[in-house]
């Protein structure tokens, strides 16, 4: 939890989005990794990372086997902010998974997980919530 709310990051985003925007019924989780070439047959794909050197507890960030130390390293513009987001966790993805299968996102009626490369969605979970 990196919030003053005692909840996980993602409930008390998605309890900021209700609040100040009451009407919204679906969100989309991205899930990005990042490709290093623009022939498929040649293209490598690895989650990114904005640092390369950060301590998270009580988990140790990791996407499919892949550690923070052999991610990609995501680019930076001349400011030396971060271009693009980096990969969830494995363990963050699941978290909103398991939230949402017990559903205590009352106002929301579905939430998608989107699977990125090449900044194209090519594979996604629909979570909908039936009351």
């Amino acid at each position: 939890m990196h919030n003053a709310t005692g909840k996980p990051d993602i409930l008390a985003s998605l309890d900021n989005l209700n609040s100040s925007a009451p009407a919204v019924q679906n969100v989309s989780l991205v899930v990005s990794w990042f490709g290093f070439d623009l022939r498929a047959g040649n293209c490598q794909m690895k989650p990114g990372v904005e640092t390369a050197t950060k301590t998270t507890a009580p988990k140790t960030w990791g996407v499919n086997g892949v550690t923070r130390s052999g991610a990609h390293l995501i680019s930076t513009d001349g400011q030396g902010k971060v271009n693009y987001g980096g990969t969830p966790a494995d363990f963050s993805v699941v978290q909103l998974h398991d939230l949402c299968a017990v559903c205590p996102l009352d106002f929301l009626e579905a939430v998608e997980v989107h699977r990125t490369h090449h900044r194209r969605a090519d594979r996604r979970g629909l979570y909908r919530h039936d009351a």
